[in-house]
């Protein structure tokens, strides 16, 4: 059926930035049907006064209980490894010529203090 509306166009440019909407008969069509789904669904103030949650209501019963969510892992050995040394090679061979050359100095300074 072929109508002429006037429409706001700055609404109908946000709804079609909204929905990817392609032209503004897609964007009317959306509209309208979004309108009559939402017309037709019940609403919560018309559930008010139905009744309510049943107190014997086991909401465990339904699922099979708790059985399905437990998990148990197998008790394992865990190996622990001795811990190693903290120094790696090359601040252990840092360490080695630190030394080293404070034993030359040592050496030297000595060396000297012996010729006075």
């Amino acid at each position: 059926m072929r109508t002429n509306i006037d429409v706001n166009d700055e609404l109908v440019a946000e709804a079609m930035a909204l929905t990817g909407a392609r032209t503004k008969r897609e964007v009317v069509e959306r509209a309208l049907f979004e309108l009559v789904a939402r017309s037709k669904r019940p609403s919560i103030s018309g559930l008010l006064g139905l009744g309510g949650i049943d107190p014997n209501y086991d909401h465990k019963a339904t699922r099979g209980g708790d059985k399905w969510r437990r998990v148990e892992e197998p008790r394992t050995q865990y190996r622990v490894k001795p811990l190693a040394s903290s120094a790696t090679p090359r601040a252990k061979a840092r360490v080695a010529r630190s030394t080293a050359g404070s034993s030359r100095a040592a050496a030297k300074s000595a060396a000297k203090s012996s010729r006075k």
